[in-house]
């Protein structure tokens, strides 16, 4: 892949999902709830749980346990995990829906002759089955999931990963995304990184150290040209 479609920078484009280019809270609130509320633990608002997303479902469980002050084992928080990945695949996009202007800027990318690629530490096969049923599936030349075997982000494995399938190096790359985690893995792997300040984060997205942040993805091809202009100075 990468071999035949001529490139500008940056060659390559990779997005984060969740908070970036998908509002999945509302699903992920409702498996999260329904699994703590078996527990006899207290239900999270939508809002307290889109701030506890991000490092995969493990990393969730384990958060929510925190915040309601509960303690479970390694094999406790393994069978809560497994029981919200079931009650999750079941519902993935009853209430999950693309942020606005995402499918424009997927389409402006891919004519514009960048690669599209997709790194998320969601598993892999949900994270496709919810791109194709948002109708965006086809936007992606390359989509890296959370169960693959690499490690999460914020560690740059799987960024790096996503872009040794696109063919890109990353000095020629760009990583859209919402969190820490986005940017951490970025400058791990040595790429750019812009974030969406509507995203999925405890600390505001202007704090993290990103090269731009933008309030829609609408903003987002100007905030490449503009780092890309930057470049030639």
């Amino acid at each position: 892949m990468g071999e035949t479609r001529r490139r500008a920078w940056p060659g390559a484009v990779v997005f984060d999902l969740d908070g970036t280019l998908i509002d999945s809270a509302p699903d992920i609130r409702t498996a999260l709830n329904e699994v703590l509320e078996a527990e006899g633990i207290t239900a999270f608002s939508r809002d307290e749980v889109a701030l506890m997303i991000g490092g995969g479902v493990r990393k969730l469980i384990e958060r929510a346990l925190a915040r309601r002050g509960e303690e479970r084992g390694d094999a406790e928080i393994d069978e809560l995990t497994a029981r919200f990945l079931t009650l999750y695949n079941e519902r993935a996009t009853r209430e999950t829906t693309l942020f606005d202007g995402a499918e424009e800027l997927l389409r402006h990318l891919t004519q514009n002759v960048h690669w599209v690629g997709l790194c998320t530490n969601k598993p892999g096969a949900v994270t496709r089955r919810i791109l194709g049923d948002l109708g965006v599936l086809g936007y992606f030349d390359c989509i890296v999931g959370g169960d693959e075997g690499y490690a999460k982000k914020p560690d740059p494995e799987p960024l790096l990963a996503t872009l040794g399938e696109l063919a890109g190096e990353p000095q020629n790359a760009v990583l859209i995304g919402d969190s820490a985690a986005d940017v951490g893995a970025a400058r791990a792997a040595g790429m750019s990184v812009v974030l969406m300040s509507y995203g999925y984060s405890p600390v505001p997205q202007r704090e993290l150290g990103a090269d731009a942040v933008c309030e829609r993805l609408d903003e987002v091809p100007a905030a490449l040209e503009s780092l890309a202009a930057s470049r030639t100075e």
